[in-house]
């Protein structure tokens, strides 16, 4: 009895989901169910209280710490870190840069100034809860308040939130009694300022009932959206069966601080201190053990592994899984990744068919999900992973600086915000500048024309455009590939990524492509199948590529430069069948597409909406069309799958349709 109402008290929300899934009380009283990233299975979560545990914070009893919040995980200052304020007396402009970036607030306690979401009790969409829930604000204080009928209701503090540019999720406390948290079953949208199904802002199968993100926090977004995250789970039978009781997970700074990135400061401080902040390092070979990493000084190699800590495809050893959760990751900046004893580096998708006993690694569930078939990475995040295969990495000495600044430059004109937006160089946001640094000959209009045989002022001569293509998928849009690559047809029969060559021309067949490319570049003849020498390789894609493949589509059908290239007349009654696509991600994308089409811009769309509604949409978007419809070219209509008389060849559409690729896609981002 008493485990019971440790339950009650303390998981509310998770009882609920036993109720829902009729788990004998019995059972119930022992086992959760928890889906756990990190480990990309599933892992049995036991709520015991283990009273030999004894006060698990004695052997750090002189580290001053701050309770974050009731429930929530500690600040920890030990091993050496100091935490940002200690760097901002003597790098206030450095700190103040660092204050404006989207790192910093990745992590945060609620307050007024960090909570982007709406808590003044409002509509939220329906989301397969067995339960009422709410949201509520108390002054300074949010709450999530739960209710089902026969069992009360129960209110929970939210103790963090986790994003601040694009989303934010929220976490509560499940009891005071563990720093374990529970994940509110919404996120909210920022540009859109709307609540939505967690599971409905990213790319996953269709399901009624929200995730169980139960422990979530402590076990997969501590590792990078904090500054040396431990976990600390007291009870484990190893890696994939961990107990809930008692977590004392404790970080050094919520989100990601000055000593992520440039190593613990304790002895850094404590000699510069004693120096009174004149001693140089590079001067001073006594500091130079005292002395932080600066990325942008190490070899490129060893200043790509400082982002690569993070943007990278990785899982936890079994071997080091004990000292990661007691004692933190192993890496320090300036250290070698690929030498970590905590976590394994993985550089190719093949490893995702190795199990995980031989690998030596916890979990490989989510692992084929991240890469395209050939191995290159398909999802945001993983950046560092992407330029190992690079030859700009591999045989140049390009890096993650080389384009990307971490602290906005004095001379810098542009808003911090605007800055921190994707923290590029200044001038690098456009143009080819990033490339013409080591690539000089291109600089001379003639010599880049003859390369791309487009207009040196078009969007065919931004090297971007070419070598990075949008083929990465997250955050409900398409984003740039940083595996630097070039066009290749073969390439993308084999593993059903767009091209750049297509994701601009919309209208052009597979066909057009290779021939292209085999006249320019000398690229082998490809044998094609009949459709991809009559029909738009786009259009392929959007009617029967899998979820993936439609929605990085879907956002290509709302690039400006590929409506230069590929005219719009004819995009909105493609776009209006993804409209109704079972992905909620797609259909978000396809809508905001759809929005960038003239004629469409005021459209009312929720992509969250019933079915019945969904299709009324579409049929509106259908019938605006036809009503102002412009002809085509004979020849770009019938590739488009657009008739004479410049109506769309429904019966061809629903043949295609009939062969799209159905399997699950679930893009772990």
């Amino acid at each position: 009895m008493q485990i019971v109402v440790l339950l009650i008290l303390g998981t509310f929300p998770i009882l609920f989901w036993i109720l829902r899934a009729k788990v004998p009380l019995a059972k119930a009283s022992g086992v959760l169910v928890v889906w756990a990233a990190a480990l990309a299975t599933t892992a049995w979560i036991v709520i015991q209280r283990d009273e030999s545990a004894g006060d698990r914070s004695a052997s750090t009893e002189s580290v001053p710490r701050v309770q974050t919040a009731v429930g929530g995980p500690r600040i920890d200052r030990s091993s050496g870190f100091v935490g940002s304020d200690a760097c901002r007396d003597c790098h206030s402009g450095q700190h103040a840069s660092w204050y404006a970036t989207y790192h910093r607030t990745m992590t945060q306690v609620p307050s007024p100034e960090t909570v982007i979401g709406d808590f003044d009790d409002p509509d939220l969409p329906e989301c397969g809860l067995p339960f009422d829930l709410r949201l509520l604000r108390d002054d300074e204080q949010f709450f999530i308040e739960m209710a089902a009928e026969g069992l009360g209701e129960q209110r929970r503090p939210v103790v963090l939130t986790t994003g601040s540019h694009h989303m934010q999720v929220y976490w509560m406390s499940l009891d005071e009694s563990t720093s374990a948290l529970g994940m509110l079953p919404y996120a909210y949208l920022r540009d859109e300022a709307r609540w939505v199904p967690r599971h409905a802002a990213f790319l996953r199968p269709p399901q009624p009932v929200a995730d169980n993100e139960l422990g979530r926090w402590n076990l997969v977004c501590i590792q990078c959206h904090t500054t040396f995250g431990r976990p600390g789970f007291t009870h484990y039978d190893d890696p994939d069966h961990v107990y809930f009781d008692g977590v004392d997970s404790r970080v050094a700074e919520l989100g990601i601080s000055c000593e992520a990135c440039h190593g613990p400061g304790e002895a850094h401080v404590r000699f510069q201190r004693r120096r009174g902040g004149t001693a140089d390092s590079k001067e001073d070979p006594p500091l130079q053990a005292a002395s932080l990493v600066n990325p942008a000084e190490l070899s490129h190699r060893r200043s790509s592994q400082v982002c690569g800590q993070c943007h990278a495809v990785f899982e936890l050893t079994y071997d080091g899984w004990e000292q990661w959760n007691a004692g933190g990751h192993d890496f320090r900046p300036g250290a070698d990744l690929s030498e970590s004893t905590t976590r394994r580096l993985i550089t190719c998708c093949d490893s995702g068919s190795v199990e995980p006993d031989e690998a030596g690694y916890a979990g490989t569930a989510d692992l084929m999900s991240q890469f395209w078939p050939d191995g290159m990475i398909r999802v945001r995040g993983r950046e560092y992973t992407a330029i190992l295969n690079t030859p700009c990495f591999e045989k140049g000495e390009m890096s993650c600086v080389t384009c990307h600044q971490l602290h906005q430059k004095a001379d810098d004109p542009r808003p911090a915000r605007e800055w921190a937006n994707d923290l590029l160089k200044h001038g690098l946001d456009s143009g080819n500048q990033a490339c013409l640094d080591c690539h000089q000959d291109f600089a001379e209009d003639d010599v880049l024309v003859n390369h791309t045989h487009h207009a040196a002022d078009s969007a065919g001569s931004l090297c971007y455009n070419c070598h990075m293509p949008f083929t990465t998928y997250g955050l409900l849009k398409a984003i740039r590939s940083h595996q630097i690559d070039s066009p290749d047809v073969a390439t993308t029969i084999e593993t059903g990524r767009p091209n750049a060559c297509n994701q601009c021309h919309l209208d052009r067949t597979l066909g057009w492509t290779a021939e292209n490319l085999s006249r320019w570049y000398g690229r082998p003849a490809v044998e094609l199948p009949d459709e991809h020498t009559t029909t738009a390789a786009s259009v392929l894609w959007l009617l029967q590529g899998d979820a993936g493949q439609r929605a990085l589509t879907a956002w290509t059908y709302g690039w400006e430069d590929a409506h230069a290239a590929s005219g719009t007349e004819w995009l909105a009654p493609h776009l209006s069948q993804l409209l109704v696509d079972p992905y909620d991600a797609v259909r978000f994308i396809a809508g905001k597409s759809l929005g960038r089409l003239e004629g469409f811009e005021q459209l009312e769309y929720d992509y969250l909406a019933p079915q019945p509604e969904l299709s009324r949409r579409r049929n509106q978007v259908l019938q605006t069309w036809a009503a102002r419809s412009e002809r085509l070219a004979p020849q770009q209509a019938a590739r488009v799958l657009i008739d004479g008389d410049g109506a769309l060849l429904d019966d061809r559409v629903r043949q295609l349709l009939q062969g799209r690729d159905d399997r699950e896609v679930r893009l772990s981002e």
